[in-house]
């Protein structure tokens, strides 16, 4: 069986690279998503976040997994924004939610 060539073991490696670029962005933007419309959390906006940024150090310039990553990025970075503005908002009322709890715990 003969070995591939140079020329197509490295096209298969670039095929590979931009399919996992492209499944990260995708997770990416399903994440950012999911965590910004049922409001589930921060953790899964942070989660969305941290796939985007792996996929935009790898990703070459004007590649679609880059800007699928891009778009992840920012619908994430404007729920933290969202949730840290929430907090800050209404920290008097989560402080009262907080008391009461204990209470009843």
């Amino acid at each position: 069986m003969a070995s591939p060539t140079p020329a197509t073991d490295s096209a298969i490696q670039a095929a590979y690279a931009e399919g996992r670029q492209m499944g990260l962005s995708i997770a990416a933007v399903a994440m950012s998503a999911v965590a910004f419309l049922s409001l589930l959390g921060l953790e899964k906006a942070l989660l969305a976040l941290t796939l985007a940024l792996l996929v935009l150090r790898e990703a070459r310039p004007g590649s679609q997994p880059r800007n699928r990553a891009k778009i992840a990025a920012v619908i994430a970075a404007v729920y933290c924004v969202c949730f840290v503005t929430a907090l800050i908002v209404f920290r008097a009322q989560i402080a009262e939610l907080i008391q009461m709890l204990q209470r009843m715990g």
